[in-house]
């Protein structure tokens, strides 16, 4: 304390700092003995406007009132700085004394100077001040347990009610002085006056004046006292207001706790434009537990409401549920739908009360609901399970989705099957619209927003923010496989739904391009705004959808039978064991469609491939199916192609499997590279045999797969225009990373081709052309991309623009290294294999344009460059190629020109692995 006296007072803030937290700490460990040393030490600073000190100065003494009585020289102490402090930071800093337990020891000394001080400083505004009024009666309710909620009972509504018209006197002259009285009886007379003007009631200003009317004693009210003619007035502009706004809400509550009340037609009216609104739904609940409604609107109201029991929000539900209620007039009815569904919602979602509400969610079943005559009243329970069925409690799932396949079942017929799907859509819609839909109303008054937190959430329950939407939609899936025969009728509502999800959601985009021809027109592949899933949901979902499928039988009634066979065919190609047998099982049940391949005759055969599909048989089923099946001589040759057309799509599944063939387990490292050259050891059998050479084919076409309409769905001679036509870049602002997913597309090709074409060189003699071609168009859609530049917005995204370019140049690398390696193959081969239209576009592709024009520019990367001279060195050592590319050509001297002006050829042959003949060869015979 010493030397806290001898400092000089003007030093900066950081040594007030360090003396008043020591203090503080003084304060929490109660070592505080002597008053008068506390009282001198918060006293010696006579004036300081430095706000940090002034918050470390209230901050103490609040801290200081907490551990000692108060007196008025505490009081005295804690307002010392009040003509220095701004109003805003005297307000709050005292707002925290309001919410601590500390407010029950003040006295009206402590209030009358705060509010005085309030109203006569000069940087108070009027709006401030009354929303400071507002905040401390709002504070004060609190404390008292005084403000409505969604969750609570009837017996809580009513002593709440009370409280708010017996416990009213918050703002008393004693607290906030005469002047301060005054001030608050002009603004609500001033609010009065103007109440049948639509801007003071969607500002917030009525809503402001009936709270402050609401807290002062009745003598203080006579001059501010709400009329008839206010209430009729009000009635008519809310009626007549479109807008839906929160404040509206809390307005009318304000209204109804203090026993203004309003007809059931208004109600009618007003509900209609806010039937999903929670605070609406808040105020009719209280309004019609006061006074009960009109028994003609009954009818009227469930009409209205009735989606609402689907609500994903409890509460929502749980007010829906009490204002149908008050309709009825025996609440002991044990049968009635409604009631039983108020009990469920009521009873509490947890482990202990979950034996309580199954027995209440018994009581929906069909038998039940049929044994009481209350069929009019099925589609009620149906849209309340679907309600419940979000809740994050599992046990819950597995009642609901068995309560509500029985709906589909039995209760379809009371329903009716236009509307029982109208309901099921509605919910699979809202699924996939999630994401676009505005969850929370944006409210820029804070006051307001405040006594909106005030809800408390309730164990398990979620809201529209927090439900897993991806689990509901696996649930109603789930609910569908109870009734197959139904849902095979409706393939046409549950087909787009599944395709949807499948192109838009699955883990594995790859997989879904090929089947729905995504690049068809251009190779622009936006992204969805649903975002994918794991492949662990992704799988969950599909497992459960084929689940559904598996179990339709009658394919003339299916919506695009041929799509949903041509889904199922490409489901094989999935890298996942699960799905791939699902979508096996359920490719059988396809036999009768006239352009199955798989036939009845199969069928009897089937069992011999379901071991493919368990990752501990599955190497030796393929070595038993591939070289006994398909070269069996007692088997027909259509029961062969019906074997080769699974087995070569299985084959091409297991491409892509991490784990080692044969094991059930991870191992060490990925076995990639290892299964890719075993499974192309089995498409020799495809390749060698004339009856295969069709699914060989198709092989190849997968591999080939992102360039499908240029190479084998056209005119030969029209690939490259086809592909100009879809990469055609003019005119359009260019998005880099909306190629990215093709570009991927690519990529995985690529990795593929690089084995296959080294282990089966020798039996791809008759599909060169194709392989070729795909090369040449990668290496032309790369150079496409490179040429382009991003779109202002996407340069501000630096790092994946890079990325993308990245894989581009490793994709064009890998381009011009597969067309190495097929020359390599057919180095020599005297046969004239390369159809020269073909060499010319390679020469016009891959050298002319991507090499002569750019070459004195500098514009290619040295990589390269340097395999495009790999190219010509290979062609130089090969008699036809050489004669067919270089000899024969102009424009070959002008490369050897160009390198030689430009210096770099020279240097980069001697950089080759080559020999110093096969340069020199290369340099002669150009």
């Amino acid at each position: 304390m010493n030397i806290y006296r001898s400092i000089n007072h003007n030093e900066s803030t950081i040594v007030y700092q360090t003396f008043y937290g020591i203090f503080q700490l003084f304060i929490e460990h109660k070592m505080v003995i002597d008053m008068d040393l506390c009282c001198e030490f918060l006293t010696i600073v006579k004036t300081n406007e430095n706000e940090e000190f002034l918050n470390i100065h209230y901050e103490t003494v609040f801290k200081l009132m907490k551990s000692i009585p108060i007196n008025k020289e505490i009081l005295d102490i804690y307002y010392r700085f009040i003509e220095q402090t701004s109003s805003i930071l005297l307000y709050q800093e005292t707002r925290k004394i309001f919410q601590s337990d500390l407010i029950e020891k003040l006295a009206n000394e402590f209030y009358n100077q705060l509010w005085k001080h309030l109203l006569n400083k000069k940087d108070s505004k009027q709006e401030q001040i009354i929303d400071w009024f507002v905040d401390f009666i709002m504070i004060e309710r609190k404390k008292k347990n005084m403000i409505l909620l969604s969750n609570d009972n009837d017996e809580i509504v009513m002593e709440k009610i009370n409280l708010l018209k017996t416990k009213k006197k918050i703002l008393t002259k004693d607290k906030i002085t005469e002047q301060g009285l005054q001030f608050i009886q002009m603004f609500i007379q001033n609010t009065f006056s103007k109440i049948d003007d639509i801007q003071t009631l969607t500002s917030g200003q009525l809503w402001r004046a009936l709270i402050l009317h609401n807290s002062l004693s009745d003598k203080d009210t006579n001059e501010g006292t709400l009329t008839v003619g206010h209430v009729v007035k009000i009635s008519q502009l809310m009626e007549n207001c479109l807008s839906s706004s929160s404040i509206i809400a809390l307005t009318i509550i304000e209204f109804i706790s203090h026993d203004i009340t309003f007809t059931t037609s208004f109600w009618y009216t007003i509900l209609k434009r806010n039937s999903h609104s929670e605070l609406y739904l808040l105020a009719i609940r209280i309004s019609f537990l006061l006074m009960s409604p009109t028994n003609d609107y009954s009818d009227k109201f469930i009409e209205l409401l009735k989606t609402n029991l689907s609500s994903f929000n409890s509460n929502i539900r749980l007010l829906t549920l009490r204002v149908l209620s008050s309709f009825i007039e025996d609440k002991n009815e044990k049968n009635n739908v409604i009631l039983t569904c108020l009990l469920c919602e009521e009873c509490p979602l947890n482990v202990y009360e979950f034996r309580a509400k199954i027995i209440h969610l018994q009581k929906l079943s069909v038998e039940f609901i049929l044994l009481n005559k209350n069929t009019s009243s099925f589609h009620l329970a149906m849209y309340y399970l679907l309600g419940i069925l979000c809740s994050n409690f599992t046990p819950l799932w597995s009642i609901c989705t068995e309560l509500l396949g029985s709906y589909g079942n039995k209760a379809i017929e009371y329903i009716g099957h236009t509307y029982f799907w109208s309901i099921l859509n509605e919910k699979f819609q809202l699924v996939n619209q999630h994401t676009d839909i505005e969850i929370v109303e944006s409210i820029d008054d804070e006051l307001i927003n405040e006594y909106l937190e005030n809800e408390v959430k309730r164990e398990y329950e979620v809201n529209d923010q927090s439900i897993d939407y991806i689990q509901y939609r696996i649930n109603l899936f789930q609910i569908l496989t109870y009734f197959p025969n139904e849902c095979e009728n409706k393939t046409k509502i549950l087909l787009p739904i599944i395709f949807d999800f499948f192109t838009n959601e699955y883990f594995d985009h790859l997989l879904s391009l090929g089947l729905f021809g995504l690049s068809k027109s251009s190779y622009e592949i936006h992204p969805t705004s649903s975002k994918r899933l794991s492949r662990k949901f992704s799988i969950k979902t599909l497992e459960t959808i084929l689940n559904l499928l598996k179990q339709f039988h009658h394919y003339q009634q299916w919506y695009e039978p041929l799509r949903l066979y041509q889904f199922y065919v490409r489901l094989l190609l999935s890298s996942d064991n699960s799905i791939q047998q699902s979508a096996y099982h359920c490719l059988l049940k396809c036999h009768q469609i006239p352009q199955s391949i798989i036939q009845s005759n199969f069928l009897k055969h089937s069992e011999e491939l379901v071991p493919l599909f368990n990752p501990s048989t599955c190497r030796k089923t393929f070595h038993e199916l591939i070289q006994g099946a398909l070269l069996e001589q007692n088997l027909s040759d259509d029961l062969k192609n019906q074997y080769a057309f699974i087995l070569i799509r299985v084959v091409y599944s297991k491409l892509n499997a991490k784990r080692s063939l044969g094991s059930t387990t991870r191992g060490r490292k990925d076995y990639f590279e290892l299964n890719r050259k075993y499974l192309f050891q089995f498409l020799i059998t495809f390749a060698s045999n004339h009856l295969y050479k069709e699914h060989f084919h198709y092989f190849i076409q997968l591999l080939l797969e992102p360039f499908h309409d240029e190479l084998f769905s056209s005119n030969e001679n029209q690939w490259l225009n086809i592909f100009e036509n879809k990469i055609n870049l003019k005119n359009e602002e260019f998005h880099l990373i909306s190629y990215e997913i093709f570009i991927k597309y690519i990529q995985h090709s690529l990795l593929l081709l690089k084995t296959f074409v080294s282990k089966l060189g020798v039996y791809i003699h008759e599909k060169i052309d194709y392989i070729m071609k795909f090369y040449i168009l990668t290496i032309k859609f790369v150079d496409y991309l490179t040429n382009q530049k991003c779109s202002s917005q996407e340069e501000t995204d630096d790092f994946q623009v890079k990325k993308i370019r990245i894989l581009l140049k490793r994709i064009r690398s890998m381009s011009y290294k597969g067309l190495q390696i097929l020359f390599k193959l057919f180095d020599n081969d005297d046969k004239e294999i390369f159809q020269k239209d073909l060499i010319d576009s390679l020469w016009l592709c891959c050298i002319k344009q991507s090499y002569l024009d750019n070459l004195l520019n500098k514009t290619k990367q040295r990589e390269d460059i340097v395999h495009m001279l790999k190219l010509a060195v290979i062609w130089s050592n090969t008699t036809y190629l050489r004669e067919a590319i270089i000899n024969d050509r102009q424009d070959a001297k002008d490369l050897v020109k160009c390198s030689m002006e430009s210096g770099v050829s020279y240097y980069l042959l001697l950089s080759l692995p080559l020999t110093k003949r096969s340069v020199t060869s290369f340099t002669i015979d150009c």
